[in-house]
Formats: structure tokens, sequence, C-alpha cells
């Protein structure tokens, strides 16, 4: 499967979400192959997630989400979740996330692989945590998180960490790159809360030109360049 959604308004989605991609939902033992975009699109006021991303049974799903300008989410601006042993791979590039209740959620549980690249987006304002990943049980995930603009989020104090929050628990494995990230004005601190809560690895590359504080707990330093291209 192969798709484009592009220069769309979308709004006032009563008990819904704005874009809905799913890879074997009613099939969960699949192996569906699908790679999307979804490019330049306004969302707003929608009861669920602005952008809903999920995958299940052996499925890949590789998908694109840039330029895109989604407000007012009552739950998540992106939702972003692999399941039973999908693997993905998330390319967020250039979005501009703002008074949703999070600003993005993205978690690998079960056996799911997913690599995540979220570079130059403006997130602030959300409710709940700026970017919030949970990745469980085995899941494994990397993350690339750079030259992200963050700023004003967390307004209802939800997650210990404001602007970005990562926290693996069960035995998933994370390997993480952060750089050059600027968090401000910030409800709470620290800016970015790093904790391994389960059994599993949490790699840390060098945190090179981040703005604002750092917590970390449970992380494992690594070399730069140990979590691959």
């Amino acid at each position: 499967m192969t798709g484009i959604i592009q220069n769309n308004v979308l709004s006032n989605g009563l008990f819904a979400s704005g874009v809905i991609l799913s890879t074997n939902f009613l099939t969960p033992d699949g192996s569906a192959r699908g790679n999307f975009a979804v490019d330049s699109n306004t969302i707003s006021y929608f009861d669920a997630q602005g952008i809903a991303i999920a995958a299940y049974g052996t499925s890949s799903l590789s998908v694109l989400i840039q330029n895109n300008y989604v407000h007012d989410i009552n739950k998540a601006g992106l939702y972003l979740i692999g399941h039973k042993s999908s693997n993905n791979n998330i390319t967020i590039i250039g979005n501009n996330l703002d008074g949703n209740n999070a600003g993005m959620q993205i978690n690998p549980v079960d056996d799911a692989a997913m690599k995540f690249l979220v570079q130059g987006n403006t997130i602030s304002n959300n409710r709940g945590t700026g970017i919030l990943a949970l990745p469980d049980m085995n899941g494994n995930a990397k993350y690339e998180i750079l030259s992200n603009t963050l700023y004003g989020n967390n307004t209802d104090m939800t997650y210990s960490g404001s602007a970005v929050t990562i926290i693996p628990d069960g035995a998933s494995n994370v390997c993480l790159r952060m750089l050059n990230n600027q968090s401000t004005m910030e409800t709470i601190l620290p800016d970015y809360f790093l904790q391994n809560a389960g059994t599993g690895i949490f790699n840390v590359e060098p945190l090179i030109g981040n703005t604002g504080t750092i917590s970390e707990s449970g992380t494992t330093h690594v070399p730069s360049g140990f979590c691959g291209p």
C-alpha cells in the first residue's frame, strides 16, 4: 500500500481522529507493507488524535509526516504505536504541534521495532508533554530527536518532563540520539526527562547542544554513532 494525504483542512471530528493509518488492525497476524506521506495538512479540534499511526502483526510501515499544523486536539497531536512484531520507520519533520493534550506520543510495544526521526518541529503550549515516549514489553526503539523547538508545554503538569519524556518499561530496549533541541518557558522542569523504568537497556549517545535541563536515571552512555545511521 502506498498513499499521500496532502494539503487538506480537517477539523471538528466528534470522537474521531483527523488521520488514521493502520496496518493489519483487523488481521493482527498479517504482514502488510505500507508507505505513506502525510504532508502539509491543517488538523484541528478532534476528540481523539490529530494523526494516528498504528502497525500490527508482522507488518512493515514507513511514514513521512511533514509540514502539518496540528492544534487543539483532545488527545495527542501525533500518536504513533507499533504492536506485535511490526517493523516501522517514522519520519516527523517540520510540523507545528500546538495546544493539544500532548504534542506527540511514540511507542513500540509487544515485540515491535520502531525507528523515529523527529527533526525541526515546533511543539508548544500542549497540556501534557511535548514529546512522550513510553516503550514497553519487548519493544525496540531508536529515537533521533534533533533541532526541535519546544516551549510552554505541560501546562496541566501531567508528566515529570515537560518538553521531552522518555521512560522505557518492561524489557524494551532504546537507543537515543538527542541533539540541538531548544526547550524554553516550560511549565515544570526538567526539560528532558530520561528514565529507564524497566529491565531493558536505555542507551544514550552524548547529549550535545540541547537548551534546558536534563534528568537521567538508569541510562547507559554510549559513544556518538552507536545508535547507527
